[in-house]
């Protein structure tokens, strides 16, 4: 049987009624209000939400991320690190997001978390339905190889490797990955596949980095400072070409950076601040990162 919750608030203009429902391991919050005219019932006004996730007169889907009182503690010795302390937030499907915080926020962390790399000493983080901090061993293993692509603000690339042989590399351990040469030629680097990374510029390397994750065909693309080695007109060209990728392919792609400037292109903006999250908004009328100076 599904556990319900309810509380009930009454005034001279409204009746507020808030029923928490769980079913399933989902968080139903079902909000009625009913507003009174001359002490009868007047307009009768419903709000759904699961998750947080609020539609008027109707049920939204869940989250496609959700996470959840998410803390990470480190251990020296008898001195604990709190790096990560209770961050809560959701993302949905195919949007393009950017995490913003100063440096030793917990940014990263909270990346290395989604992206399976790191593991979290207390909380929930739901991928696409599967609670991930569940996750061990082997499960951990394949959610890291077929759900996630990454990248990394120094490329990590190998460098007795061809830009092309890069990116065939990471799709020897993908279940359903896409051509590594129709992937390359897509970032704009037709002209490069068989240049080892020594030849190419510092932007060249990062689209050969992006390349490697996308062709992975991942659910998420999460990005850790991936303009921060580079100079500002290349930065631009790798934000405008992501922001490509997550409104093409519909990829929900999560950005780290500690640049502020560039928040009006993303669809939503988490702020982190000292291992939490102080502020969420939502940008209705995201800008293209051309539009875009700092």
């Amino acid at each position: 049987m599904p556990g319900t919750h309810s509380t009930v608030i009454r005034s001279t203009r409204y009746s507020y009624r808030e029923h928490i429902v769980q079913l399933s391991g989902v968080q139903i919050t079902v909000n009625v209000i009913i507003y009174r005219k001359n002490g009868r019932c007047g307009k009768l006004h419903r709000q759904f939400a699961i998750q947080g996730e609020i539609a008027k007169d109707g049920v939204k889907s869940m989250s496609y991320v959700e996470a959840k009182n998410i803390t990470k503690i480190y251990y020296m010795g008898e001195v604990e690190i709190h790096a990560v302390a209770g961050v809560t937030f959701s993302i949905n499907k195919g949007e393009f997001v950017v995490v913003v915080g100063s440096s030793g926020a917990g940014k990263t962390t909270v990346l290395n978390i989604l992206g399976g790399m790191d593991d979290a000493t207390d909380g929930e983080l739901f991928v696409d339905g599967q609670d991930i901090t569940k996750l061990k061993g082997k499960g951990l293993i394949q959610y890291r190889r077929e759900d996630i692509g990454f990248v990394f603000q120094f490329y990590n690339l190998i460098q007795n490797l061809t830009a092309l042989e890069n990116v065939e590399l990471a799709l020897q351990v993908s279940k359903e990955p896409l051509d590594a040469r129709e992937v390359l030629c897509e970032v704009g680097l037709e002209d490069r596949l068989n240049n080892f990374p020594s030849q190419l510029s510092g932007g060249e390397q990062q689209r050969v980095s992006i390349a490697r994750a996308l062709a992975k065909n991942p659910k998420l693309l999460l990005c850790d400072e991936p303009t921060g080695a580079l100079d500002y007109q290349t930065g631009k060209a790798i934000l405008s070409l992501l922001q490509d990728m997550c409104r093409t392919r519909k990829m929900t792609v999560i950005v780290i950076t500690h640049n502020l400037a560039i928040t009006p292109m993303a669809d939503r903006i988490i702020r982190i601040k000292s291992g939490r999250v102080s502020d969420i908004s939502v940008n209705e009328h995201p800008k293209p990162i051309e539009d875009i100076e700092w």
